[in-house]
């Protein structure tokens, strides 16, 4: 292939990596979300959704990263640099999947417009409040740029040098990445294993990159060697097998020295194609051909035979005593230079060893076997990821959201200290338990009740539809407010209507989150992933409840509002989903838990 640019067909090999790669990810899907419905059967689906293609998306770029130095430190790895787009894509994919879970979950449906919503919903100099979601945007929109300019058109019209460099940011992107999970999900999942898992993979690309750091600056240690003057003492001339190369650094330049026919030729060992490395080709035809794509370049002067017009960097070369020589100093592209003559030379035989080239059609059998091997033990340890992660998750209290079913309701509704309906029980009551059930009431999506509406209908019985929110302590009802009628007004609402009993002043630790994503909209409700949602939901009128875990592992859920049962939402934003302390007059209400506060009383652990 010597054109600037040409399509690359789909290939049998390429075609079973590929297929290969998206059975792989499928199963490691399936297996992820029947592992969580296992080991933490109350966590919501989305929940697992979000977890499954964010942990997988980063496995995959984890992968990714390694082929590279992979392929430096054992050429049989070569083959997969050709499908390392694909598996870019589908991380991408991947990437692109999972933010759109998180905007749906835990931003969607707030007056706020959503993609703002991302990047104002986190913001602080602690890392409780780090923004760690602005990083995963920031690492999405680099991956998104990569996987638009993948294929080889961008190539050609970015130029190689330019094209090269954008696709670097990946290492950006994947320092992003890892802030996302540690600002993110280690600070809702605070489990020393996956801060272990994490490291471990961090660790792993870390190490193979500089190990093959290490090795190229082996290679380009001759460059520290005897000198005459420009020339640079390399290798022997025995050290190089014929029809082949070996690479070197001279000065900061990278070069392949090729032996072929009697002769040493150097040009530049970056392939102008796609910066791949020529010296890890080899002369076929009397053409420096790059294992990568294929593209072919005279020995003599770095050129592509016509019509192609790829050239690349020739170096001066002379033999001394045995010696390759060369100059540090490269030549224009396409340049000729005369190459030097082995005195005595032998004949050698053509090598026998297969060649693989990335677009061809057949793999050899050695690198088919040895890359498939590879393969199973890769997806052998992302099954076993998949079933691992689940497993090491938190269990979380049941709760239930039938946001495919709303019921009908009818009962006196009570605006302060917080919206909630008193329906009265049937039948004879006992004289401990209150005659009636009381229920929470919020509206639809990440909104409360109207409060115009509920001025109107406060302390009236009023009839209306929506959809059940509950756990283990309450229960809430997601109001259809275009459903709500009022029947009238009920001595009911005066004589058995519940009173504030105060317990005491208290200053109780705990997390603020949003009362209905706790309560069971999402499940987990609180935490530094969901403190988005929770504060889009709080500033939209929804109670926020404080969630105290006392030593004996006792929960306790305390909605709070300010003094006389007014609101308190907007007002402590800065303080939802981060251990805060909070300093107030605590009443029972029923069966529910209230603690009256201000702002002032509310800091930061």
């Amino acid at each position: 292939m010597t054109e600037t640019y040409k399509a690359i067909q789909w290939t049998p090999f390429k075609r079973a990596i590929n297929n290969y790669l998206w059975v792989g990810i499928s199963t490691y899907l399936v297996l992820y979300t029947l592992a969580s419905f296992l080991f933490t059967p109350t966590i919501s689906l989305e929940i697992i959704l979000i977890r499954a293609t964010g942990t997988c998306s980063f496995l995959l770029l984890n992968i990714i990263l390694c082929i590279g130095p992979l392929c430096r430190l054992n050429t049989l790895f070569l083959p997969l640099i050709y499908n390392r787009r694909h598996m870019g894509m589908s991380c991408f994919l991947l990437a692109f999947f999972h933010a759109l879970l998180m905007i749906y979950t835990y931003h969607l449906g707030s007056d706020m417009h959503p993609v703002v919503s991302v990047f104002t919903s986190d913001s602080g100099s602690t890392i409780a409040t780090a923004p760690f979601q602005t990083f995963g945007a920031i690492a999405l929109f680099i991956l998104f740029i990569m996987a638009a300019t993948s294929h080889d058109f961008w190539l050609a019209h970015l130029t190689p040098p330019l094209w090269k460099t954008l696709h670097m940011l990946v290492y950006i992107a994947y320092a992003l990445s890892v802030a996302y999970i540690v600002f993110g999900i280690l600070q809702s999942e605070k489990n020393i294993y996956y801060t272990v898992l994490l490291f471990i993979g961090v660790s792993i690309v870390c190490i193979l990159h500089f190990t093959a750091a290490i090795k190229e600056l082996v290679r380009g240690y001759q460059s520290k060697m005897n000198s005459d003057g420009d020339f640079v003492e390399t290798f022997a001339v025995e050290d190089i097998p014929e029809k082949r190369a070996k690479m070197v650094q001279l000065h900061g330049e990278k070069v392949a020295i090729f032996k072929y026919d009697g002769k040493i030729s150097a040009v530049s060992n970056v392939c102008q194609h796609e910066n791949a490395p020529l010296g890890e080709g080899r002369i076929i035809d009397g053409l420096i051909t790059c294992p990568w794509q294929g593209c072919q370049y005279r020995p003599e002067n770095g050129a592509a035979p016509e019509p192609g017009i790829l050239k690349v960097p020739t170096f001066e070369v002379k033999l001394l005593e045995g010696k390759i020589w060369v100059n540090h100093k490269p030549k224009l592209p396409g340049t000729y230079v005369e190459p030097a003559i082995i005195p005595n030379n032998e004949t050698v035989e053509e090598p026998d060893d297969e060649f693989f080239i990335g677009w061809e059609q057949k793999v050899p059998p050695v690198q088919r076997r040895f890359l498939y091997n590879r393969l199973i033990g890769i997806f052998a340890f992302a099954f076993t990821l998949a079933i691992l992660l689940p497993f090491l998750q938190k269990r979380h209290e049941p709760s239930f959201y039938t946001y495919t079913k709303e019921r009908e309701f009818e009962g006196v509704f009570l605006k302060s200290p917080v919206p909630t309906v008193l329906i009265e029980r049937p039948g004879t009551v006992p004289d401990n338990t209150l005659p009636h059930s009381q229920y929470l009431l919020v509206g639809k999506k990440k909104s409360g009740l109207d409060p115009e509406l509920m001025e109107e209908l406060d302390h009236k019985i009023i009839k209306f539809s929506g959809s059940t929110i509950f756990n283990r302590n309450q229960t809430m009802v997601e109001v259809n407010q275009k459903s709500i009628e009022v029947i009238g007004t009920s001595s009911y609402s005066s004589k058995n209507v519940p009173r504030l009993k105060k317990i005491g002043r208290f200053k109780l630790s705990g997390e603020i989150a949003s009362s209905k994503n706790y309560f069971g909209r999402i499940n987990p409700g609180y935490g530094k992933f969901q403190r988005a949602s929770a504060v889009r939901s709080i500033a939209g009128g929804i109670p926020p409840v404080l969630i105290v875990r006392s030593e004996e592992g006792v929960v306790y859920e305390i909605l709070l509002c300010a003094p006389e049962g007014k609101p308190i939402s907007k007002q402590i934003l800065d303080n939802v989903g981060i251990p805060v302390r909070v300093l107030g007059e605590v009443y029972q209400w029923g069966n529910i838990l209230i603690i009256e506060t201000t702002p002032d009383r509310i800091e930061k652990i």
